[in-house]
């Protein structure tokens, strides 16, 4: 084993970590976006509305103020839901399960449909179980806002509108964790994948503009409970309310403090990273001499 790779392991051992990043995540702008630039007004409005990450990483994806997607794309989509509740019907189900675009969930896809947030990780080295160095390659993650690019797989939270007594709508899927975020009819922000139980969903935030902080950093599974029944949750883990079920009203300030907690803590993980990054070395050649 090479020197600096021994370095990189011992000293990702001593920190307690398991492994050792190369360097800070770092967003990846659509091309077409930089091409064309963003005008400085655009930047001041997503700054005022977002923190600058999150700002940065929507104005790379192309989002702008008043960016709307033809009404025409969201009613194909709306369709598409629709039509989910007889291919269910068609492959013997029990009872048929209605989906549709609600108006909550279209008003954030005329806004954002569409868009690719694409954030670079950088790789790791990892120590084995027998204490072998393994590499872990430079990877790209993306969140992805349908449509029209792609759309939702909804057999990921069959039970979900049941338990949360009201409908809601697919909008965005995030790659890392194969999380998709749904929107229901009252506004509520909610992540969902097949493992989940209590209908496979958890709350994420009261409204999409919380919500996209913890999307374009391409986690969603930060929030402390787990979706029940109507307008009550089951705490999974938190001091003092832990194994509860609680009406929304008491959870929502649990769930804002524990992400505001977890973004702090992402945006200074990256700081630090950065900082830790090798610079690169300012060595000048001589001038040649004059003969």
């Amino acid at each position: 084993m090479a020197d600096d790779e021994e370095n990189v392991i011992s000293q990702a051992s001593e920190a307690g970590l398991g492994c050792a990043p190369r360097g800070p995540n770092t967003l990846i702008p659509n091309p077409a976006v930089i091409a064309r630039g963003i005008p400085v007004a655009h930047r001041d409005a997503a700054v005022q509305r977002w923190d600058p990450f999150t700002a940065e990483a929507l104005l790379g994806a192309g989002w702008f103020p008043g960016r709307r997607l033809p009404d025409e794309v969201l009613d194909a989509y709306d369709a598409y839901l629709r039509r989910l509740e007889v291919e269910e019907i068609c492959l013997g189900g029990d009872e048929p399960i209605h989906w549709e675009l609600v108006d909550a969930a279209r008003d954030v896809l005329r806004e954002f449909g569409g868009l690719i947030v694409n954030l670079k990780v950088p790789g790791s080295t990892w120590r084995s179980g027998r204490g072998e160095p393994v590499h872990i390659p430079d990877r790209v993650y993306s969140a992805e806002f349908f449509p029209p690019l792609d759309y939702a797989d909804t057999e990921m939270y069959w039970d979900v509108q049941d338990n949360l007594g009201q409908l809601a709508s697919p909008v965005a899927r995030d790659h890392q964790s194969n999380y998709e975020v749904l929107v229901a009819a009252d506004g509520t922000v909610l992540v969902s994948e097949v493992y989940l139980e209590f209908g496979g969903a958890e709350y994420l935030a009261a409204s999409f503009d919380d919500a996209l902080p913890m999307i374009v950093r391409l986690t969603t599974h930060v929030g402390p409970c787990w979706v029940l029944a109507d307008d009550a949750v089951f705490l999974e883990e938190h001091e003092g309310l832990a194994g509860r079920s609680l009406p929304m009203a008491d959870v929502w300030p649990v769930v804002r403090e524990r992400n505001a907690a977890w973004i702090e803590r992402w945006d200074q993980r990256q700081v630090e990273l950065k900082q830790a990054e090798p610079r690169p070395s300012s060595s000048r050649r001589s001038p040649k001499r004059l003969t």
